[in-house]
């Protein structure tokens, strides 16, 4: 899944900080998780991991890839026996036929709206997907940690298909030849890993306090374009709230999926909250070169728990609109900082 301020392409980076300056670390709380792609490695190199993030489709990934942590049997449901019951439960989803629902109604063209997010038989499939799956879990045909592993399938799956740039601030007014691929699901990647792995789905600075760890990553918004207007669609999905809808984009009205690090006037005291109350070892924040709060205001807020160091790696710029030709764009690269803490 493409996602703004995605550390995929740093694991590296973050690991060989980790290995280096915080050794006999074994507790990870990853507070702002994103897509989950930090935490899982962690859980991977051994690491008992807590996930948070305030947005659900967020929490739903980490439900699945974080606290799950054994493979699926789906004994509720008529699949019979077989080797791979999370594959047979996969197959069973991608056939079912379109349906109208919530996300064909508002986010597909020809049933009033005209919105062209989705062509309107993926529309249906994920309309068809979400409701089996809700149904499922409302009979008690499929546990709550079998519930998100599908819902987390749909949720990847969803942008493949999606005619947008690369978030869902707006729709693209042609079809992109990927919005034209059958949405198919596939099983996401799990992971049996030793210890009690979390995930939660709160406000990062009301819990920190109680998030006792050896390493804490702050991974926080660092511009002011909010994760809940720019996934809007992957958070209703999550959700399944039939949210009212305003603009000629549908954006939903969130008030509290708002994040105060999205705000040029707010998120160094929101930064400044989270470090001065962590009960951790070590406080490992990135933070990109381009963020709202600036350099030197960040050393003086981790100063107040110890000396800070900092290591920097270019990489990529993230660009939605990537695929448009003929346009003009800043310098691609720009630099990821990680400072590091030792309280």
């Amino acid at each position: 899944m493409r996602y703004i301020g995605s550390k995929n392409s740093l694991l590296g980076f973050i690991e060989n900080v980790v290995a280096e300056q915080c050794p006999g670390s074994r507790s990870f709380v990853d507070l702002f998780s994103g897509t989950a792609v930090v935490g899982r490695r962690f859980k991977e190199w051994g690491f008992e991991v807590t996930s948070n993030d305030l947005l659900r489709f967020s929490y739903a990934i980490a439900r699945a890839v974080i606290q799950n942590n054994s493979a699926p049997r789906f004994e509720g449901l008529p699949i019979g026996k077989c080797e791979n019951p999370l594959a047979a439960t996969i197959k069973r989803l991608n056939a079912l036929p379109p349906e109208l629902g919530f996300v064909t109604r508002h986010y597909a063209p020809g049933n009033g709206a005209e919105r062209t997010y989705l062509t309107p038989e993926n529309a249906g499939r994920i309309d068809a997907i979400r409701i089996a799956i809700e149904g499922w879990r409302a009979s008690g045909l499929v546990t709550d940690d079998e519930f998100f592993v599908l819902l987390a399938a749909l949720l990847d799956a969803t942008p493949s298909v999606s005619n947008i740039a690369g978030t869902y601030g707006a729709y693209l007014k042609f079809w992109e030849p990927r919005s034209a691929k059958r949405l198919t699901l596939v099983p996401p990647p799990l992971l049996v890993s030793p210890g009690n792995h979390r995930a939660l789905n709160v406000d990062a600075n009301a819990v920190v306090g109680g998030l006792e760890c050896d390493i804490l990553y702050l991974d926080p918004p660092y511009n002011e374009r909010q994760y809940a207007t720019n996934y809007h669609l992957l958070e209703t999905i999550a959700r399944w709230d039939a949210p009212e809808l305003r603009g000629v984009t549908g954006l939903p009205a969130r008030p509290e999926a708002r994040s105060r690090y999205c705000s040029r006037s707010e998120a160094a005291a929101a930064l400044a909250d989270v470090v001065c109350r962590a009960p951790a070892k070590h406080i490992l924040l990135s933070y990109n070169s381009e963020g709202l709060v600036p350099h030197d205001a960040i050393l003086a807020i981790l100063e107040q728990r110890g000396r800070p160091l900092v290591f920097e790696r270019d990489y990529r710029r993230f660009r939605s609109d990537a695929d448009r030709p003929n346009r003009a764009y800043k310098a691609n690269t720009v630099a990821e900082r990680l400072y590091l803490v030792h309280t």
